[in-house]
Formats: C-alpha cells, sequence, structure tokens
C-alpha cells in the first residue's frame, strides 16, 4: 500500500528561524488582550510536552515504515517538532514576567503525559497523535488564511507563530500516514477521540486559568469576554471558522489532505524564504 498523498512527495523540510526578536516582545502580544493572548499561550506552554509526546509515538513505529517517501517524512516531521519544541520552551521563559512558574507547569505536565505513555498501548499513543496533530494543523491553516488573526498578532512575534502555522500544515499527514502503514483503522482512530477530547478541554482549561490567575487577570471579565469574541465570532472567530473541519476527522475514510493546503503552503513558504534557513 502507498502510504502517503502528500501532494508534494517528501518536500518537507526542517527550518531554523531567527526569533530573537521575541525576547522584548510584550506578553499581551495579541491585540493588548490578556485572555486572548494566554489563550496563545496556553497552547505554546503545551507544546514542548506534546510535542515530544508526538514524536516518541511516531518514533516507536518508524522501523515498520517501508514506503522511501514516507520515511523522509517521518524524519523531516521529528526535525520539524524537535525545533517547535525548543523554540516554544525559549519562548514560554517570557512568562515568568507574568507571574507563570513554568518549571512547576513543566512538571505537571510531564507527569500527565508521562502517564499516557506508561498507560496507553503505543498504537493508541499513535492515534491519540493523529488527533492532536489535526485539531493542530487545522488551527494553524486558519491562522495561515486569516488576515484579522495576522494584523492582531505583535509583529515581533508574527513570524514565530506563522512558521509553526507553516509547518504544522506541512506535516498533517505524517503521524497519519504512519498509523494507516502499520495497519490502523478508523475504528481504533476515532476510538480514542472521546476519550482525549474529554482529557484535552480540562487540561486546556486547566493551564489557561492557571496562567490567567498567575497573571492576576482571572476575574478581568472584559478581557474573558474579547477571548470569546476573538474565538467564536461568525466572521474571524478561530474556532468558529475550523469547527467544521474540525469535525471531518470523525467521518470513515478521512485524510488530512482531502483538505488540500498545498498552495496556502507554497505561498507563505515563498514568503518566508529570506527568514529561515533549512536546516
Amino acid at each position: 500500500m502507498q502510504a502517503t498523498v502528500l501532494p508534494f512527495g517528501a518536500d518537507i523540510e526542517v527550518r531554523k528561524m531567527n526569533l530573537s526578536e521575541i525576547e522584548d516582545s510584550p506578553i499581551y502580544f495579541f491585540d493588548n488582550d490578556p485572555a486572548t493572548s494566554h489563550f496563545f499561550h496556553m497552547l505554546s506552554l503545551l507544546f514542548p510536552e506534546g510535542e515530544l509526546f508526538f514524536i516518541e509515538s511516531v518514533r516507536n513505529f518508524r522501523d515498520r515504515v517501508t514506503d522511501p517517501v514516507l520515511k523522509k517524512q517521518v524524519k523531516a516531521f521529528i526535525g520539524q517538532e524537535v525545533l517547535h519544541t525548543k523554540a516554544h520552551v525559549d519562548y514560554n521563559r517570557r512568562l515568568r514576567g507574568a507571574g507563570v512558574d513554568i518549571e512547576r507547569l513543566d512538571q505537571w505536565l510531564g507527569v500527565a503525559f508521562g502517564l499516557v505513555k506508561k498507560y496507553v498501548p503505543e498504537k493508541d499513543q499513535l492515534a491519540l497523535t493523529c488527533m492532536a496533530e489535526h485539531f493542530t494543523a487545522t488551527l494553524a491553516e486558519e491562522v495561515l488564511r486569516n488576515e484579522e488573526i495576522q494584523k492582531n498578532i505583535h509583529p515581533s512575534q508574527r513570524s514565530m507563530w506563522l512558521w509553526h502555522a507553516i509547518e504544522e500544515t506541512e506535516h498533517k499527514a505524517v503521524a497519519f500516514d504512519v498509523f494507516r502503514a502499520i495497519g490502523g483503522g478508523d475504528v481504533r482512530r476515532l476510538a480514542v477521540v472521546p476519550v482525549a477530547a474529554a482529557a484535552f478541554a480540562p487540561v486546556g482549561l486547566g493551564v489557561m486559568i492557571y496562567v490567567m490567575g498567575s497573571d492576576g487577570q482571572l476575574l478581568n471579565f472584559k478581557s474573558w469576554r474579547r477571548l470569546g469574541r476573538n474565538l467564536f465570532n461568525r466572521r474571524t472567530g478561530l474556532l468558529r471558522r475550523t469547527a467544521a473541519r474540525l469535525l471531518e476527522y470523525g467521518r470513515p475514510g478521512f485524510h488530512p489532505w482531502q483538505h488540500d493546503s498545498y498552495d496556502l503552503v507554497s505561498a507563505w513558504k515563498a514568503r518566508f524564504a529570506e527568514q529561515y534557513k533549512v536546516a
């Protein structure tokens, strides 16, 4: 069976970005709003442990991949995720300025992901990664398409979020194709969805509340309302505009590249060509 259907073959690049300008960027980088900025911070705080989990879940099965194109994609996927992890570890240190105990939070998240790795079968861990990659890639594609979101990100941070979004979109099917290559089917892929959704929502909300509380913004109801608009506004809301695509994951026979974003990725890679170097 041909495992991969990525439109541009093995052309997944591992890029190093110059992110030095982030060091002096504001904490409230998204339209000067605490809650929306901390929503993105919540994602960033989850990325290091989450992406290490994604790497390990794919690496567990890389020796069973026989398709030469997919082998190259797996190598590039791991390389991209390693650099994402490093970038967000460095980025998250800025949140100490908002009173966030990064080490304590990382320890807590490490325990949570450790329990998953200890008690969940490896094939189901890969299925969890498939679902998580669909979630992150769908949000990433919307960030790349939504000029209103891009405009609201402070210029000093825009490159980092767009770089990450490009690569999440670019490698969105790698874990999925590995899962299929080792015999994973729709039943197993979808069986983990309700459990994962039930676990992720409280963890994400818990991190969000912790960060808002650490920053003294927990009772800033005006900012919470702005976050609601930024997520659920009919015209530009991040979650409102991605809901239908997120739900596509539950369709039998689904594949990430059925939503073809090749032209989108190609256009953004061209725009960023002078800002990164291929590792």
